[in-house]
């Protein structure tokens, strides 16, 4: 039987007995519906709708593929090859992280706080996909949105993002703020590496599959935000702000370390979780 409903069951069956997918049975099921979808062309509503529809010989194999795949563990972004963010349609490939639903926290709040009409220079540190630089130029058309990567492939993915929305922004290499001169940014936005070499996450999950340069910094996951910290204090003009996505038990020591090197008005913020997750400074 190939109706949509086998299909389905077939997915679930294959996902829950895998032992490097790592799922429970909701994930498997969500995961499934997810991938048929993808191999079908159609919305989760067709499945609800119309479940012994059969499936064309060629949905079919894309979809064992992509079932096969994700029994190994490629997290369902990679196997899409495009993952939505702030409602924006992204191209997402092994080069760079997958962005998560928790980093449109750190866009809200920098929305909140940012002035709206006026032009505002802005850099966000390890763009990635180009995730928080295009929801940021998506929201203020005025803003200079520029994304920083040390990665040429992130950059090359960003930039084809930037295409693919139809988005002003420019993305480029380089290493954090080392490009840019003294007062010359008004926000700096960042989601740096912040686990730590040992932790027991890097081995479950998207994670496994994501690069470890993206990830991984010394210092028990704090070195890049010192960096940048120390370099922000420079390039930020007076005023200026600073945001960082950090980890869920980091929080009281970054924003202790923020206000050590200066910086006031440092404020701790919860994801949709209810998880500490962001923190914003201001440079004096």
């Amino acid at each position: 039987m190939n109706t949509l409903a086998a299909l389905l069951q077939w997915g679930v069956t294959v996902l829950t007995s895998s032992e490097k997918a790592q799922l429970s049975a909701d994930e498997a099921h969500t995961d499934v519906q997810v991938l048929l979808c993808f191999a079908l062309q159609k919305n989760r509503a067709f499945l609800y709708a119309f479940p012994e529809t059969e499936a064309t010989q060629q949905q079919i194999v894309a979809f064992r593929a992509a079932i096969m795949d994700r029994a190994e563990g490629t997290p369902v972004a990679y196997i899409q090859g495009e993952r939505e963010f702030w409602s924006l349609p992204l191209l997402c490939d092994a080069s760079t992280l997958i962005p998560r639903p928790d980093t449109e926290c750190l866009v809200e709040r920098v929305l909140e706080i940012m002035p709206q009409d006026t032009e505002v220079r802005v850099v966000d540190l390890g763009t990635g996909t180009g995730a928080i630089a295009l929801a940021l130029a998506s929201e203020r058309p005025l803003w200079q949105v520029i994304g920083i990567d040390y990665s040429a492939s992130a950059v090359r993915l960003a930039n084809s993002n930037a295409e693919k929305n139809a988005l002003h922004a420019t993305f480029q290499q380089g290493d954090w703020l080392s490009g840019f001169a003294v007062n010359s940014l008004d926000l700096i936005v960042s989601n740096p590496p912040y686990i730590a070499d040992d932790d027991p996450h890097l081995t479950q999950g998207d994670v496994r599959f994501e690069p470890l340069t993206a990830l991984v910094a010394s210092d028990q996951g704090f070195q890049d935000f010192k960096t940048i910290s120390e370099q922000a204090l420079l390039c930020l003009v007076p005023g200026g702000y600073l945001f960082f996505e950090h980890g869920f038990d980091q929080q009281p020591r970054l924003m202790a370390h923020l206000r050590d090197q200066g910086f006031i008005n440092v404020t701790g913020y919860n994801d949709y979780g209810g998880q500490p997750r962001i923190v914003s400074a201001m440079r004096p």
